[in-house]
């Protein structure tokens, strides 16, 4: 993993608007367990490619783990669901968002939320 972190981090010096290459060191990170540099390329992928919704998701759930910023990490999912990702990604944000209303204390929104996720979740693997 320490090799592809060095591999993405190469093609972003040779090309500094690779967004792919920003998200996926964000996700060696990740597998890395270095929350701090995750962050780091998420937001820069955000940069690099606003329109790109799974940043939005990841970010948000760094802010989730780290049990700060719900209200922040909230409308980051949000905006990642308008970005309309593709519909094996959707869930994610639909799952992020039950659980970080569950943790602001409104369960209805936390029900809700979930009840579309898993909706999605079975509807994709109908379609499959």
């Amino acid at each position: 993993l320490l090799k592809a972190a060095e591999e993405y981090k190469t093609e972003l010096e040779n090309i500094p608007h690779n967004f792919k290459a920003s998200f996926n060191l964000s996700r060696v990170y990740r597998l890395l367990n270095r929350e701090g540099d995750e962050l780091q390329y998420l937001k820069m992928t955000i940069e690099i490619a606003p329109r790109f919704p799974l940043s939005y998701f990841y970010l948000g759930r760094i802010y989730l783990n780290r049990g700060q910023n719900f209200e922040e990490a909230v409308s980051l999912v949000k905006k990642g669901i308008d970005l309309k990702p593709d519909k094996k990604d959707l869930p994610l944000g639909y799952f992020l968002l039950a659980d970080l209303y569950n943790r602001l204390g409104n369960d209805s929104l936390s029900a809700e939320y979930a009840k579309k996720g898993q909706e999605l979740v079975q509807a994709n693997s109908r379609n499959r």
